[in-house]
């Protein structure tokens, strides 16, 4: 929990964070969140923030029974580098966002709601964005055509056949 007015000197760098409700938790903060795997929390989000400022670069946020992120309308969210997949109510919802260089796949519900949003450089597979103001050279769906994005099969290995974390029949965190 960051809820003290933590300012970006305050960060949490290679951490697995499991079965939190949420897992990591923002209120009137700006944090850093590195290089973490942020997986299977309950109920709200993998990382919830409300008047909060996170910068969340290079992290696994997965397989949460409620969204990847969500970031109220009084926060903005900077996100790079992450993968964001597998989670059962959505990937990011967040009031405002910066998403940069992030692979946002299968999430159940929607890949992404959030404004005022730009979202650049971003592989968006098996899920739809529901709402974003901005989106530029993404790998995503015919129904956001805009500056230089694509359509095209980003060649994931199926689930199933690519598996190094020990569970050959539970295909659910095989991304």
């Amino acid at each position: 929990t960051f809820a003290n007015g933590e300012d970006s000197n305050a960060e949490i760098c290679g951490f697995t964070i499991t079965h939190g409700n949420p897992g990591i938790y923002c209120s009137s903060s700006a944090p850093k969140i590195t290089n973490c795997n942020i997986t299977g929390n309950l109920l709200t989000a993998g990382i919830q923030c409300i008047m909060a400022f996170p910068t969340i670069k290079g992290c696994l946020i997965s397989n949460n029974k409620g969204l990847g992120i969500y970031s109220d309308y009084d926060s903005f969210t900077d996100v790079s580098h992450c993968i964001i997949a597998g989670n059962t109510q959505g990937g990011l919802y967040c009031g405002g966002s910066a998403i940069t260089n992030c692979s946002i796949i299968a999430n159940r519900g929607f890949a992404v709601n959030t404004s005022p949003s730009t979202i650049t450089n971003c592989i968006f597979w098996e899920n739809s964005i529901s709402y974003a103001d901005i989106v530029t050279y993404c790998d995503i769906p015919d129904e956001y055509p805009a500056l230089g994005n694509i359509v095209a099969d980003p060649c994931f290995v199926m689930s199933g056949f690519w598996n190094d974390n020990g569970t050959p029949t539970y295909f659910a965190d095989d991304f």
